[in-house]
């Protein structure tokens, strides 16, 4: 992802679609393991089911996949890192 697609997506308030800070979109397009599990149609499904059917569906689906539940925990770390440097 190149500096001028990022600056190019930023909203009036210098943030991302979301609200998610520049800096932390940069740092998870350079995580090649972190950007294999977003394309793996495991997570798109998950993705689907959080923003349909919400967090306790994610955790019944966490529940019953060691896969899914070691993709959302990556994420998570990710995340939590990209925003304790923000």
């Amino acid at each position: 992802m190149t500096p001028d697609a990022v600056e190019s997506a930023l909203g009036g308030d210098g943030t991302l679609p979301g609200g998610m800070p520049p800096e932390m979109l940069k740092q998870l397009v350079s995580d090649p393991e972190l950007m294999a599990f977003l394309q793996n149609p495991k997570m798109q499904d998950v993705m689907k089911i959080i923003m349909s059917d919400g967090q306790e569906a994610l955790q019944k689906k966490m529940a019953e996949d060691r896969e899914i539940r070691e993709m959302v925990m990556k994420l998570n770390f990710v995340m939590s890192d990209a925003m304790k440097e923000k």
